[in-house]
């Protein structure tokens, strides 16, 4: 019965086909021997690959004995590799560390012997209490709908299946399998569910597991159709540049705005609850992450990498009017060339100024408040903090604003415009082109 509703779980799922050749985890325990068993049922092409973690002296041992002498068994080839774990390491667990070393290495396999997907033996029981585990630290739809038969090169095909289920047909086939002590134990949050909380829910409802997996079914569902939401806001809001993501605050009249801003903004290191209780009307407003900054500009969320070498930036001298300066933030090129030739672009980054008009020594630097200018085209001067507002700088950037000066009188606010004093007119011989960039 097990076997049949296994290869219909398989074909429904569409997890691989009769020809895939298989790479499958296998610890000895008795969810991974049963799964075993099930391939070479449905002849199933695949090899086993076991990790010796040496974690547990003799046991350890034997839990790589039983594997090899279970493929030899069934008749497939067996890869099994010893390894030992740093328990001292800061910032990664055991399991952490185990998990991580385990996967590493199946990609090598699967590259190596050209095997098409990593199959494991994760069952019912062990998506529910993901889900559980997921609901009580908080989570969204991708936590509660516990784990996918499918993602990427892994596989699990025995997600249809009960924990009992495993049991009653390793018991009817008389599997042998090993038992890792360290499961009966309610020393970590998923065994405590396990033997704890699943057993109390079942009383209340025997039917839990079964009904869980239709529910998940439909999270997964309702996953897929939110993402493509997601994928659809992101077109319609967001625009991407080099220096900076710039969100359009029309989000803000979606339905559900801060759930759908949160999933646009998650992948800089915000969470939900830091954009829950945000205020995101405030115009100045700053929202921080590890890495990034989101300032509420006037029409945008405008986010940008946290550059705290810009604090500290040091004036440039410029004595060459010819040359790149590579900076770790920028890139500025200097040439001087013969003629009043404007070169017609509408890049900003670009600028071209009467260089005879300018002194033997040029110096860059970020403005600060009281810098003036007269912006090209202009009779009087303004305020550069005047001309960023009315040019829509974000607040974000403002702070990394440069200007290039001449015997300390502004020729360019780079990027932007250069001082009118400075432009090429017809009585020019020499001028100096600039190109800026951010690095």
């Amino acid at each position: 019965m097990l076997t049949k509703q296994f290869l219909q779980y398989i074909n429904n799922e569409k997890l691989f086909i009769p020809t895939d050749k298989l790479l499958v985890a296998v610890s000895g325990g008795l969810d991974s021997t049963v799964l075993v068993h099930l391939l070479k049922a449905i002849n199933q092409p695949f090899a086993l690959a076991h990790m010796n973690f040496q974690l547990r002296e003799e046991e350890s041992e034997l839990d790589e004995n039983f594997v090899r002498a279970l493929a030899e068994n069934v008749g497939v080839i067996s890869h099994v590799k010893k390894v030992s774990i740093n328990q001292d390491e800061a910032g990664q667990s055991t399991q952490m560390q185990a998990r991580s070393l385990r996967y590493d290495w199946f990609n090598e396999l699967l590259h190596l012997y050209n095997y098409q997907f990593v199959v494991t033996a994760h069952h019912l029981n062990d998506s529910f209490e993901t889900s559980l585990l997921n609901l009580i630290r908080g989570t969204g739809i991708k936590g509660l709908r516990g784990i996918k038969p499918i993602s990427n090169v892994l596989v699990r095909p025995l997600l249809f299946a009960t924990k009992s289920d495993l049991l009653n047909y390793a018991k009817k086939h008389s599997l042998p399998w090993r038992e890792d002590l360290s499961n009966l134990t309610d020393k970590y949050k998923r065994n405590y569910i396990r033997h704890q909380v699943t057993p109390i829910l079942e009383m209340q409802n025997p039917s839990l597991l079964k009904h869980f997996h239709l529910t998940s079914k439909r999270l997964m569902a309702a996953e897929s159709a939110y993402l493509k939401q997601i994928t659809h806001l992101k077109k319609l809001y967001v625009e991407e540049t080099a220096e900076f993501t710039k969100v359009n605050k029309s989000l803000l009249e979606e339905e559900q705005a801060k759930v759908y801003l949160y999933e646009i903004i998650k992948d800089f290191g915000y969470t939900f609850a830091q954009v829950a209780q945000f205020d995101c009307g405030r115009v100045g407003a700053v929202l921080m992450s590890q890495a990034y900054q989101m300032h509420v500009d006037r029409s945008h969320f405008i986010i940008s990498a946290v550059q705290h070498s810009w604090q500290n930036f040091e004036p440039l001298r410029i004595e060459s009017k010819n040359g790149m300066i590579n900076h770790a933030l920028f890139q500025l090129q200097l040439k001087e060339r013969r003629g009043n030739k404007i070169d017609r672009t509408a890049e900003k980054h670009f600028a071209s100024i009467d260089a005879g008009l300018i002194g033997a020594e040029l110096e860059l630097r970020v403005w600060k408040a009281g810098d003036k200018f007269q912006p090209l085209g202009m009779k009087g001067q303004k305020k550069v903090s005047d001309f960023l507002i009315d040019e829509k700088v974000p607040l974000s950037l403002k702070d990394r604003q440069l200007v290039l000066t001449s015997e300390n009188r502004i020729i360019w606010l780079v990027g932007h415009q250069i001082d009118d004093k400075y432009k090429v007119t017809n009585q020019t011989e020499q001028q100096l082109r600039l190109s800026y960039s951010i690095s």
